[in-house]
């Protein structure tokens, strides 16, 4: 799901100059270690990669080159799979930290738990500034309860049935079982009572719309000076870390 909300929320962003939410960028961290065995370094890591893995004139480039007044999410995943590498990505990491774009970025590790553990490297993240959080697959009961409260807080307390009914559907399995997945698949289906079983992609594209929607909403609020409640309040947060 990261990759392609990634995609996409960086070349809708990047058309809404106003607005000040993060434009994310997603590497590997597989190709990351190759590159820095090869003596890239700082932000030349990131156009490299990005230049390599989808080509100078993708739009993953035209959206890096269009940042450097923009706050950036900078998704570094699969930590777990760059064995050979771990310890000179942190110290790109902190590198990084250091300069002008490490004080705007924000930036997030992705990995298997026994990674972090090997070696000493929990207390490395530690010292850089991480803070680790684990996903951890929801039970049936729990997702049951999560569907029960996002409907009662988004007063359609009648769909309640039809959004479990949805949810439970074997092609959404894997989405319904973390928690913020879960929530973007939510809020696609409350507004979708056809019924039809989405493709991923097609899910995918509806969320990103509904989050711009909703950082659209949030800026006109903030023109305004009203306070701001509703779906612009908790969507921007579920894209950032879907």
């Amino acid at each position: 799901m990261t990759k392609q909300l990634v995609v996409e929320m960086s070349v809708e962003l990047l058309k809404n100059p106003a607005s000040s939410a993060p434009v994310p960028f997603r590497l590997l961290l597989q190709h990351v270690g190759e590159l820095l065995k090869r003596n890239v370094a700082g932000l030349d890591v990131v156009t490299q990669y990005l230049s390599e893995m989808f080509g100078a004139e993708s739009a993953h480039m035209k959206s890096w080159c269009a940042v450097p007044d923009r706050p950036v999410l900078l998704i570094l995943d699969g930590f777990d799979e760059a064995p050979t590498a771990r310890r000179e990505i942190l110290s790109w990491v902190e590198a990084l930290d250091r300069t002008a774009f490490g004080t705007s970025a924000t930036t997030v590790i992705t990995s298997r738990p026994a990674a972090v553990e090997a070696e000493g490297l929990r207390g490395r993240f530690g010292d850089l500034g991480f803070s680790g959080r684990r996903v951890v697959p929801l039970e049936p009961a729990q997702v049951e309860e999560v569907v029960a409260k996002f409907a009662s807080r988004r007063g359609v307390p009648g769909e309640t049935a039809r959004l479990q009914e949805q949810v439970s559907r074997p092609d959404y399995r894997g989405i319904a079982e973390v928690l913020v997945t879960l929530q973007l698949l939510l809020h696609v289906l409350k507004n979708d009572s056809s019924g039809t079983v989405l493709s991923r992609t097609e899910l995918y594209k509806r969320a990103v719309q509904m989050m711009m929607q909703a950082e659209a909403f949030r800026a006109r609020l903030q023109g305004t000076g009203l306070k701001q409640g509703g779906s612009a309040q908790g969507l921007w947060p579920a894209c950032v870390w879907g």
